[in-house]
């Protein structure tokens, strides 16, 4: 574990890609309720986690939802 904690590490000192790689990942079209998704066109994503460290501790946020019906 403290290899993959010196890797994020060695990371975060990096500069942000920034808007670039943000117009990458967003869709191309927003869609509504009368356009049907093609998966013909579906392009790879990902999920931002936010970390931080506090101490000698990593931590990660986690938001509970409300349940809606």
């Amino acid at each position: 574990m403290k290899k993959e904690i010196k890797i994020i590490e060695q990371a975060f000192e990096q500069a942000l890609p920034g808007f670039a790689v943000q117009r990458l990942m967003s869709p191309s079209v927003r869609f509504t309720g009368s356009v049907k998704h093609d998966p013909r066109h579906a392009r790879s994503c990902s999920v931002l986690i936010l970390l931080y460290k506090k101490g000698d501790e990593w931590y990660i946020p986690l938001i509970q939802r409300p349940t809606y019906k």
